[in-house]
Order: structure tokens, then C-alpha cells, then sequence
């Protein structure tokens, strides 16, 4: 018999913030499965999620996440984009201590990039934990959701689950302010030219 190739769907998640190197129950942004707000748009967060394996394969390869404003149109983390990896208070390879997400049965490991290795048993619940940080591009006041992918391959939704989703922190007054500015000069430069 060959080896069986594993089959993952992704099932429940839970925001944290990265205050411990395993996330404890005050540490948590909402309920499991519930879309935060965040306090603010520049501190790092965890999103601690579960895979499951339904065929009886196991893996251990990459694993890496994606955002999207819209759910169609989807960006990798990076420095570049929105949301990218973090280096948090867990070590990147090391495992998880502690169940944090109904029905796990598994322990996976803390992810700080897209190069990190991490094995997937088979038929596991595995749960995992990402620490990502938004980035000076981050939209203030909108709704981000976040999917997950393994060896490059989308992980789908689970039978009755939603991808793990944030609301960003309402623009701080001094982004407000420049946000402001910024249009001063625009709509200026546009009647008198050009305005530094």
C-alpha cells in the first residue's frame, strides 16, 4: 500500500494577543471563531487556528497565510502588503503547550514566516499559532480575512466554517490628521499647483 496523501481543512480559529509566549485565556481579542477589533494596527497578534487531516496522510512541510478586504482578491503576508509575519513571544518551530480551540487533538507549532516546516499528523485536529503584525499599509476601521495554505496549496473551509477574520483599530487622531493633510494638499496642488 502507498502512501496516502493527506487532505486538510481548515476549522476553528482564535484571536490573541502576543502579551505570553503560549497565549493564556485573558490573552484572547474575542471568542473562539468571533472577528475582533484590534486595540490598535501596529501590535503584533496571534491567530492560533486548526487543521484538520481527514485521509489518514500526514506532512511536514511549509505553511503560510494570505489576507484579503474582499474575499476575492488575496495577498501573501509580507512586509509589502498589509499584514506580514512577526517574530512573537513563542519560538518559531517549537510547539504549542496548550489547547486553546474546541475539538483539537494535536499539538502544531508556532509560525513566524513562510519558510518554517511544520509536520501534520494523520486524521489530527492540529492546532497551530501565527504571529503576524499589520504594517504601515494596513486599512484603518476594515474587516480583513485571513486563509491558510500548506505546500502552496489553499487549506479549505471545513464544513460550517469561516475563515479567521479582524476588524483593524479606527485610525489613531495624528493618522487622522494627516490622512487630512494629505487631501489638503491634494485638492490645493489641484486649484493652485503644486503645494509641498
Amino acid at each position: 500500500m502507498g502512501k496516502v496523501t493527506p487532505v486538510y481543512e481548515q476549522s476553528n480559529w482564535k484571536w490573541f494577543s502576543d502579551s505570553n509566549a503560549e497565549p493564556v485565556g485573558g490573552d484572547a481579542l474575542a471568542a473562539e471563531n468571533v472577528e475582533p477589533t484590534l486595540p490598535d494596527n501596529t501590535s503584533k497578534i496571534r491567530l492560533r487556528i486548526r487543521i484538520d487531516e481527514t485521509a489518514g496522510g500526514s506532512s511536514n512541510t511549509t505553511s503560510s497565510m494570505e489576507h484579503s478586504t474582499d474575499g476575492s482578491t488575496w495577498y501573501s503576508l509580507g512586509p509589502s502588503n498589509d499584514f506580514d509575519y512577526a517574530d512573537g513571544l513563542g519560538t518559531q518551530g517549537a510547539d504549542t503547550t496548550t489547547y486553546l480551540l474546541t475539538g483539537t487533538n494535536a499539538h502544531g507549532e508556532y509560525q513566524e514566516s513562510a519558510s518554517n516546516n511544520a509536520p501534520f499528523g494523520p486524521s489530527n485536529a492540529t492546532e497551530t499559532d501565527f504571529c503576524i503584525v499589520p504594517t504601515g499599509t494596513v486599512s484603518a476601521s476594515t474587516s480583513y480575512q485571513f486563509r491558510y495554505s500548506i505546500a502552496g496549496t489553499l487549506v479549505p473551509l471545513a464544513s460550517g466554517k469561516s475563515y479567521a477574520v479582524l476588524t483593524t483599530a479606527a485610525a489613531a487622531a495624528n493618522e487622522e490628521i494627516e490622512q487630512a493633510r494629505s487631501q489638503f494638499r491634494f485638492v490645493f496642488s489641484r486649484v493652485h499647483g503644486r503645494v509641498n
